[in-house]
Protein backbone atom coordinates (compact mmCIF):
# COMPACT_ATOMS: atom_id res chain seq x y z
CA UNK A 1 0.00 0.00 0.00
CA UNK A 2 1.20 3.28 -1.55
CA UNK A 3 1.60 6.03 1.94
CA UNK A 4 -0.20 8.13 -0.25
CA UNK A 5 -3.25 6.05 -0.65
CA UNK A 6 -3.23 4.36 2.87
CA UNK A 7 -6.22 5.32 5.42
CA UNK A 8 -4.61 6.41 8.52
CA UNK A 9 -4.77 4.06 11.91
CA UNK A 10 -4.33 4.22 14.97
CA UNK A 11 -0.43 2.84 15.72
CA UNK A 12 0.75 2.71 19.33
CA UNK A 13 3.93 5.47 20.10
CA UNK A 14 7.18 3.20 19.32
CA UNK A 15 8.69 1.60 22.34
CA UNK A 16 12.79 1.91 22.60
CA UNK A 17 12.72 -2.11 21.10
CA UNK A 18 10.50 -0.86 17.99
CA UNK A 19 12.86 2.18 17.59
CA UNK A 20 16.14 0.09 18.05
CA UNK A 21 15.89 -2.32 15.14
CA UNK A 22 19.54 -2.01 14.58
CA UNK A 23 19.43 -4.75 17.72
CA UNK A 24 16.95 -7.15 15.99
CA UNK A 25 18.49 -6.74 12.87
CA UNK A 26 22.10 -7.68 12.57
CA UNK A 27 22.71 -6.90 8.81
CA UNK A 28 22.17 -2.93 8.92
CA UNK A 29 25.17 -1.35 9.20
CA UNK A 30 25.91 0.95 12.27
CA UNK A 31 27.10 4.67 11.33
CA UNK A 32 30.53 5.50 10.52
CA UNK A 33 32.61 7.14 13.36
CA UNK A 34 33.33 10.75 12.55
CA UNK A 35 36.21 11.42 11.00
CA UNK A 36 38.71 14.52 11.91
CA UNK A 37 38.29 17.23 9.22
CA UNK A 38 34.77 16.28 8.20
CA UNK A 39 33.14 19.55 9.40
CA UNK A 40 32.88 21.41 12.44
CA UNK A 41 31.89 19.45 15.36
CA UNK A 42 28.36 20.12 15.99
CA UNK A 43 27.91 19.73 11.80
CA UNK A 44 29.04 16.81 12.55
CA UNK A 45 26.72 15.65 15.30
CA UNK A 46 23.58 17.04 13.31
CA UNK A 47 24.79 15.08 10.20
CA UNK A 48 24.77 11.96 11.96
CA UNK A 49 21.57 12.66 13.93
CA UNK A 50 19.76 13.02 10.38
CA UNK A 51 21.55 10.13 8.89
CA UNK A 52 20.19 7.80 12.29
CA UNK A 53 16.83 9.58 11.96
CA UNK A 54 16.44 8.45 8.30
CA UNK A 55 17.56 5.07 9.48
CA UNK A 56 15.27 3.99 12.07
CA UNK A 57 12.15 5.51 10.27
CA UNK A 58 12.96 2.99 7.26
CA UNK A 59 13.71 0.22 9.60
CA UNK A 60 10.07 0.63 11.39
CA UNK A 61 8.51 1.31 8.26
CA UNK A 62 9.81 -2.44 7.32
CA UNK A 63 9.35 -4.04 10.66
CA UNK A 64 5.39 -2.57 11.41
CA UNK A 65 4.43 -2.60 7.58
CA UNK A 66 3.58 1.42 8.01
CA UNK A 67 3.19 3.69 5.50
CA UNK A 68 6.65 5.84 5.74
CA UNK A 69 5.02 9.12 6.47
CA UNK A 70 3.15 7.02 9.62
CA UNK A 71 6.55 5.86 10.25
CA UNK A 72 8.34 9.13 10.10
CA UNK A 73 5.65 10.38 12.65
CA UNK A 74 6.24 7.88 14.79
CA UNK A 75 10.10 8.24 15.02
CA UNK A 76 10.00 12.05 15.18
CA UNK A 77 8.20 11.59 18.71
CA UNK A 78 11.35 10.59 19.93
CA UNK A 79 13.19 13.70 20.59
CA UNK A 80 15.26 12.03 22.68
CA UNK A 81 17.03 10.24 20.31
CA UNK A 82 17.92 13.17 18.48
CA UNK A 83 18.81 16.47 20.66
CA UNK A 84 20.38 18.61 18.00
CA UNK A 85 17.48 18.25 15.43
CA UNK A 86 15.20 20.03 17.72
CA UNK A 87 17.41 23.30 17.35
CA UNK A 88 19.01 22.73 14.22
CA UNK A 89 16.86 24.51 11.51
CA UNK A 90 16.61 28.41 10.87
CA UNK A 91 16.40 30.77 13.75
CA UNK A 92 16.73 27.51 15.84
CA UNK A 93 13.60 25.43 14.48
CA UNK A 94 13.30 21.88 15.49
CA UNK A 95 13.92 20.09 11.77
CA UNK A 96 11.37 16.83 13.33
CA UNK A 97 8.51 18.89 13.97
CA UNK A 98 5.51 18.36 12.40
CA UNK A 99 5.42 18.67 8.84
CA UNK A 100 8.77 19.58 8.44
CA UNK A 101 9.29 15.74 9.69
CA UNK A 102 8.27 14.01 6.59
CA UNK A 103 9.79 16.88 4.22
CA UNK A 104 13.01 16.41 5.82
CA UNK A 105 13.32 12.77 5.62
CA UNK A 106 12.28 12.84 1.76
CA UNK A 107 15.29 15.17 1.14
CA UNK A 108 17.62 13.10 3.78
CA UNK A 109 17.12 10.23 2.20
CA UNK A 110 17.85 11.41 -1.14
CA UNK A 111 21.14 12.74 -0.25
CA UNK A 112 21.94 9.69 1.41
CA UNK A 113 21.08 7.31 -1.41
CA UNK A 114 20.65 3.45 -1.26
CA UNK A 115 23.11 0.74 -0.11
CA UNK A 116 24.31 -1.26 -2.43
CA UNK A 117 23.24 -4.84 -1.19
CA UNK A 118 20.20 -5.21 -2.77
CA UNK A 119 17.99 -3.82 0.32
CA UNK A 120 17.15 -0.67 -0.96
CA UNK A 121 18.07 0.67 2.91
CA UNK A 122 19.31 4.19 3.00
CA UNK A 123 22.75 4.40 3.09
CA UNK A 124 23.70 5.89 6.40
CA UNK A 125 27.77 5.03 6.07
CA UNK A 126 27.32 8.56 3.53
CA UNK A 127 26.18 10.54 6.49
CA UNK A 128 28.70 13.08 5.35
CA UNK A 129 26.28 14.09 2.56
CA UNK A 130 24.04 15.83 4.84
CA UNK A 131 27.46 17.95 6.18
CA UNK A 132 26.05 21.60 5.30
CA UNK A 133 27.00 22.89 1.68
CA UNK A 134 26.46 26.83 2.19
CA UNK A 135 28.75 28.73 0.64
CA UNK A 136 32.06 29.62 2.64
CA UNK A 137 31.76 26.60 4.65
CA UNK A 138 34.71 24.83 2.67
CA UNK A 139 37.41 26.99 1.52
CA UNK A 140 37.26 27.13 -2.23
CA UNK A 141 40.26 25.32 -4.48
CA UNK A 142 41.11 26.34 -8.04
CA UNK A 143 40.59 23.24 -10.12
CA UNK A 144 43.06 22.05 -12.19
CA UNK A 145 46.25 22.80 -12.71
CA UNK A 146 48.92 25.81 -12.32
CA UNK A 147 50.01 24.48 -16.33
CA UNK A 148 46.58 25.16 -17.37
CA UNK A 149 45.91 28.37 -15.58
CA UNK A 150 49.08 30.12 -16.50
CA UNK A 151 48.71 29.33 -20.54
CA UNK A 152 45.00 30.71 -20.14
CA UNK A 153 45.89 33.89 -18.07
CA UNK A 154 48.46 34.79 -21.05
CA UNK A 155 46.03 34.08 -23.65
CA UNK A 156 42.61 35.90 -22.16
CA UNK A 157 44.25 38.69 -20.37
CA UNK A 158 46.23 40.29 -23.09
CA UNK A 159 45.68 43.20 -25.24
CA UNK A 160 44.56 40.55 -28.32
CA UNK A 161 41.36 40.55 -26.27
CA UNK A 162 40.01 36.78 -26.82
CA UNK A 163 37.03 35.63 -25.92
CA UNK A 164 36.96 33.64 -23.15
CA UNK A 165 35.45 30.71 -24.73
CA UNK A 166 38.31 30.98 -27.67
CA UNK A 167 40.75 31.50 -25.14
CA UNK A 168 39.62 28.35 -23.10
CA UNK A 169 39.71 26.07 -25.88
CA UNK A 170 43.04 27.01 -26.83
CA UNK A 171 44.43 26.41 -23.63
CA UNK A 172 43.00 23.62 -23.29
CA UNK A 173 44.95 22.12 -26.61
CA UNK A 174 48.13 23.65 -25.20
CA UNK A 175 47.61 21.14 -22.44
CA UNK A 176 46.16 18.14 -22.93
CA UNK A 177 44.60 16.16 -20.71
CA UNK A 178 46.50 12.78 -20.75
CA UNK A 179 49.75 15.36 -19.57
CA UNK A 180 50.72 14.87 -15.98
CA UNK A 181 50.00 18.65 -15.56
CA UNK A 182 47.36 18.25 -17.68
CA UNK A 183 44.07 18.83 -15.40
CA UNK A 184 41.55 20.99 -17.18
CA UNK A 185 38.80 22.30 -15.50
CA UNK A 186 35.64 23.03 -17.12
CA UNK A 187 34.65 26.21 -18.88
CA UNK A 188 32.27 27.15 -16.23
CA UNK A 189 34.09 26.34 -13.48
CA UNK A 190 37.00 29.11 -15.30
CA UNK A 191 34.13 31.84 -16.12
CA UNK A 192 33.02 31.04 -12.42
CA UNK A 193 36.30 31.68 -10.67
CA UNK A 194 37.11 34.88 -12.92
CA UNK A 195 33.44 36.40 -11.98
CA UNK A 196 34.11 35.60 -8.10
CA UNK A 197 37.99 35.19 -7.35
CA UNK A 198 39.96 37.65 -10.01
CA UNK A 199 40.47 41.21 -9.84
CA UNK A 200 38.54 42.07 -11.98
CA UNK A 201 40.70 45.91 -12.41
CA UNK A 202 43.89 43.70 -13.23
CA UNK A 203 42.32 41.83 -15.98
CA UNK A 204 40.52 44.54 -17.49
CA UNK A 205 43.82 46.89 -17.60
CA UNK A 206 45.33 43.47 -19.17
CA UNK A 207 42.83 43.25 -21.47
CA UNK A 208 42.19 47.18 -22.44
CA UNK A 209 44.92 49.46 -21.33
CA UNK A 210 45.11 51.59 -18.20
CA UNK A 211 43.69 54.48 -20.52
CA UNK A 212 40.91 52.53 -20.98
CA UNK A 213 39.92 52.19 -17.66
CA UNK A 214 40.42 55.71 -16.76
CA UNK A 215 38.16 56.73 -19.00
CA UNK A 216 35.11 53.90 -18.95
CA UNK A 217 35.98 52.55 -15.61
CA UNK A 218 37.63 54.15 -12.95
CA UNK A 219 35.80 56.81 -10.56
CA UNK A 220 36.23 59.88 -10.22
CA UNK A 221 35.91 63.17 -7.69
CA UNK A 222 33.87 65.85 -8.91
CA UNK A 223 35.54 69.81 -7.71
CA UNK A 224 33.61 72.72 -7.25
CA UNK A 225 34.72 75.53 -9.12
CA UNK A 226 36.57 78.43 -7.05
CA UNK A 227 35.78 82.17 -7.18
CA UNK A 228 36.94 84.28 -10.27
CA UNK A 229 40.45 85.16 -10.02
CA UNK A 230 41.06 82.58 -7.42
CA UNK A 231 42.88 79.97 -9.34
CA UNK A 232 44.24 80.08 -12.86
CA UNK A 233 44.96 76.87 -14.97
CA UNK A 234 47.95 77.47 -17.47
CA UNK A 235 49.06 74.58 -20.40
CA UNK A 236 50.21 74.38 -23.81
CA UNK A 237 48.35 73.32 -26.94
CA UNK A 238 49.12 73.14 -30.32
CA UNK A 239 46.16 73.53 -33.22
CA UNK A 240 44.57 71.09 -35.28
CA UNK A 241 45.74 73.52 -38.20
CA UNK A 242 48.23 74.71 -39.81
CA UNK A 243 49.14 78.27 -40.62
CA UNK A 244 51.56 80.23 -43.39
CA UNK A 245 54.85 81.01 -41.78
CA UNK A 246 57.86 82.67 -43.76
CA UNK A 247 61.09 80.19 -43.39
CA UNK A 248 64.29 82.84 -43.83
CA UNK A 249 66.55 79.39 -43.93
CA UNK A 250 64.64 78.06 -46.84
CA UNK A 251 63.74 81.43 -48.07
CA UNK A 252 59.95 80.42 -48.54
CA UNK A 253 56.58 80.30 -47.05
CA UNK A 254 56.17 77.05 -45.15
CA UNK A 255 52.97 75.20 -43.48
CA UNK A 256 53.60 74.94 -39.49
CA UNK A 257 51.03 73.95 -36.45
CA UNK A 258 50.91 76.97 -34.03
CA UNK A 259 51.51 76.48 -30.66
CA UNK A 260 49.12 78.16 -27.57
CA UNK A 261 49.94 79.20 -24.23
CA UNK A 262 46.94 80.13 -22.30
CA UNK A 263 45.95 81.14 -18.85
CA UNK A 264 42.23 80.00 -17.77
CA UNK A 265 40.74 81.58 -15.20
CA UNK A 266 38.81 78.56 -13.13
CA UNK A 267 36.07 80.14 -11.70
CA UNK A 268 34.70 81.61 -15.04
CA UNK A 269 36.36 79.56 -17.80
CA UNK A 270 37.94 82.50 -19.29
CA UNK A 271 40.91 82.73 -21.12
CA UNK A 272 42.33 85.68 -19.55
CA UNK A 273 45.85 85.78 -21.50
CA UNK A 274 47.19 84.18 -24.21
CA UNK A 275 50.09 83.80 -27.03
CA UNK A 276 50.38 81.85 -30.11
CA UNK A 277 53.52 81.65 -31.76
CA UNK A 278 54.85 78.92 -34.43
CA UNK A 279 57.81 78.47 -32.45
CA UNK A 280 58.00 75.50 -29.85
CA UNK A 281 56.38 76.72 -26.17
CA UNK A 282 59.10 78.05 -23.60
CA UNK A 283 59.72 79.82 -20.43
CA UNK A 284 59.53 83.05 -22.79
CA UNK A 285 55.95 81.96 -23.86
CA UNK A 286 54.56 81.58 -20.59
CA UNK A 287 55.92 85.07 -19.40
CA UNK A 288 54.52 86.81 -21.69
CA UNK A 289 51.02 85.44 -21.99
CA UNK A 290 50.71 85.56 -18.03
CA UNK A 291 51.90 89.20 -18.24
CA UNK A 292 48.82 89.75 -20.84
CA UNK A 293 46.93 88.23 -18.47
CA UNK A 294 47.74 90.43 -15.51
CA UNK A 295 47.41 93.60 -17.65
CA UNK A 296 44.06 92.62 -19.03
CA UNK A 297 42.84 91.84 -15.33
CA UNK A 298 43.61 95.43 -14.16
CA UNK A 299 46.92 94.32 -12.81
CA UNK A 300 44.95 91.44 -10.06
CA UNK A 301 47.22 88.47 -9.75
CA UNK A 302 45.61 84.92 -9.05
CA UNK A 303 45.56 83.48 -5.14
CA UNK A 304 46.32 80.00 -6.80
CA UNK A 305 48.09 79.02 -10.12
CA UNK A 306 47.80 75.68 -11.24
CA UNK A 307 50.54 74.80 -13.88
CA UNK A 308 51.94 71.41 -15.53
CA UNK A 309 54.92 69.66 -14.66
CA UNK A 310 56.90 70.84 -17.87
CA UNK A 311 60.24 71.75 -17.31
CA UNK A 312 59.11 75.22 -18.21
CA UNK A 313 56.52 75.76 -16.01
CA UNK A 314 58.83 74.36 -13.04
CA UNK A 315 62.12 76.88 -14.12
CA UNK A 316 63.19 78.49 -11.29
CA UNK A 317 62.55 81.89 -11.03
CA UNK A 318 59.51 81.95 -12.57
CA UNK A 319 57.25 78.86 -10.12
CA UNK A 320 60.48 77.91 -8.06
CA UNK A 321 62.69 80.50 -5.96
CA UNK A 322 66.13 81.11 -6.17
CA UNK A 323 68.85 79.78 -4.13
CA UNK A 324 71.98 82.12 -4.13
CA UNK A 325 75.22 80.09 -3.45
CA UNK A 326 76.46 82.15 -1.11
CA UNK A 327 74.29 82.46 1.44
CA UNK A 328 71.34 80.52 0.33
CA UNK A 329 69.22 84.05 0.86
CA UNK A 330 65.96 82.97 -1.10
CA UNK A 331 65.14 85.51 -4.09
CA UNK A 332 61.52 85.55 -4.87
CA UNK A 333 60.59 83.93 -8.21
CA UNK A 334 57.74 85.64 -10.55
CA UNK A 335 54.91 83.50 -8.90
CA UNK A 336 55.68 85.08 -5.54
CA UNK A 337 56.60 88.47 -6.57
CA UNK A 338 52.65 88.23 -7.64
CA UNK A 339 51.39 86.84 -4.53
CA UNK A 340 50.12 83.57 -6.38
CA UNK A 341 50.90 79.48 -4.32
CA UNK A 342 51.83 77.62 -7.20
CA UNK A 343 50.38 74.12 -7.73
CA UNK A 344 51.53 71.46 -10.16
CA UNK A 345 49.09 68.74 -11.92
CA UNK A 346 49.97 65.03 -11.57
CA UNK A 347 52.08 64.36 -13.80
CA UNK A 348 50.61 62.51 -16.89
CA UNK A 349 46.83 62.80 -15.69
CA UNK A 350 45.26 65.44 -18.22
CA UNK A 351 41.78 64.73 -16.27
CA UNK A 352 43.66 66.67 -13.08
CA UNK A 353 43.85 70.34 -15.96
CA UNK A 354 40.63 71.80 -16.13
CA UNK A 355 42.34 73.67 -18.68
CA UNK A 356 42.88 70.48 -21.28
CA UNK A 357 38.49 70.24 -21.55
CA UNK A 358 38.80 73.75 -22.53
CA UNK A 359 41.67 73.04 -25.10
CA UNK A 360 39.06 70.15 -26.44
CA UNK A 361 36.58 73.26 -27.16
CA UNK A 362 39.28 74.73 -29.04
CA UNK A 363 39.93 72.01 -31.24
CA UNK A 364 36.30 71.52 -32.11
CA UNK A 365 34.59 75.28 -32.70
CA UNK A 366 38.41 76.71 -33.97
CA UNK A 367 40.51 74.33 -35.34
CA UNK A 368 37.72 72.31 -37.02
CA UNK A 369 36.67 75.88 -38.73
Amino acid sequence: MSYLTAEKRDVAAPTEADCNTTARRPQTRALVPVSPGSGTTSEERVARQKALFVDKTWQLARAKKLPLRDATALIASRTDLFPDLLTAGKQGRSLIAGKAAWHNYRSWAAKLGKRGDGSRAPDTANWRALLPRYRGSRKYVRPGSDAFWTVFANLYENENRLSMRYAYNMARLACPQGSPDGAIPSYGAVRWHYDNHVDRKSVYIARHGEEAYRNDIAGYITRAAPGVDECWFSDHHIFDAAARVWDPERGKWAAVRPWLTAWMDWGSLYFTGFQIRALAPNRDAIERSLRSAVEKNAGVAPLHVYIDNGKDYKAMGFSRPILRKTDEQRVASVCDALGSRVHFAIPYNARAKVIERIFGIVCGQFSKL
